[in-house]
């Protein structure tokens, strides 16, 4: 627990999700006072959790430091421009903070399934391709159309300690 006038528990997300966009396979950070067997704090977890989120499984970090981020992926469901498939820069390239962004180097797999795109962006120190600006390049610039789409975060993908 933090210390202070209102303790609560010490946790976190470790890639909290924009509003709007439904996760799967999400990662919780906890710190506990003593050890317990991860399936234990499994269970004890879910007793805890609103209807409609279910525990998966919990692992014990061998590391204090947290877990860090590789990449995520993310589904998007909807209408797309046929050569957004390709190269979404080459359809439209989203601003941020008034400049061009490009967000190829951030991708590091695309690719058509279902009635979807799933793509894998990579994180890193320096940031990382929003969901939204992904969005706008698969719509064309289109901001209306990409509203309508529907996003889902598939996966955390977090970096092997060296």
């Amino acid at each position: 627990m933090t210390e202070g006038f209102n303790p609560h528990p010490k946790f976190s997300l470790s890639s909290p999700l924009s509003l709007g966009i439904e996760g799967l396979n999400e990662i919780l950070e906890l710190e506990l006072t003593q050890e317990i067997p991860p399936d234990d704090a499994a269970r004890k977890l879910q007793c805890e959790m609103p209807q409609g989120i279910t525990v998966l499984r919990a692992e014990r970090l061998d590391s204090p430091l947290k877990a860090m981020v590789d990449s995520v992926t993310y589904r998007f469901y909807g209408e797309f421009e046929p050569a957004a498939l390709e190269n979404p820069n080459a359809v439209f390239k989203p601003e941020r903070n008034g400049r061009v962004f490009d967000v190829m180097p951030y991708v590091r797999r695309m690719e058509k399934v279902e009635d979807g795109i799933e793509v894998e962006v990579v994180v890193t120190n320096a940031g990382t391709a929003k969901p939204a600006e992904l969005a706008l390049a698969f719509c064309g610039g289109d901001a209306e159309k990409a509203r309508r789409l529907t996003l889902v975060r598939t996966s955390v993908n977090l970096s092997n300690p060296a």
